[in-house]
């Protein structure tokens, strides 16, 4: 298997895996907190893809941003590693929203419709 990473624009990146058999595309998710570009670093055998999390309060209000990064494989996409780059407020907030699980799953779910 084959991952290529394509640029469309500023924000919104898709994610070529082909095979043998056939090729497949998705979009990285945007939007529902996932507010910033994207970045993407190509390694040797792997992607290294930062973004940030807008997340709010419990009435609405934007309280910051969480920075996070995936590291995925190129030959096993769906084995990727996730974490977080922020301060005590930041850890706080991830706990409160349960931020792990919901980007864990998002990007399983994202992953898991290129095999």
């Amino acid at each position: 298997m084959n991952i290529e990473i394509n640029e469309k624009d500023n924000k919104y990146l898709t994610l070529d895996i082909t095979n043998t058999d056939n090729k497949k595309t998705t979009m990285l998710p945007h939007g529902s907190g996932i507010d910033a570009d994207y970045n993407i670093e190509n390694k040797k055998d792997k992607y290294i893809i930062h973004n940030s999390y807008h997340y709010m309060n419990d009435v609405g209000f934007y309280m910051g941003w969480i920075d996070y990064k995936i590291v995925m494989s190129k030959k096993e996409p769906d084995k990727f590693k996730l974490t977080f780059q922020t301060d005590s407020t930041g850890y706080y907030w991830i706990e409160k929203i349960q931020l792990r699980s919901y980007l864990e799953e998002l990007y399983a779910y994202t992953f898991e419709e290129l095999e």
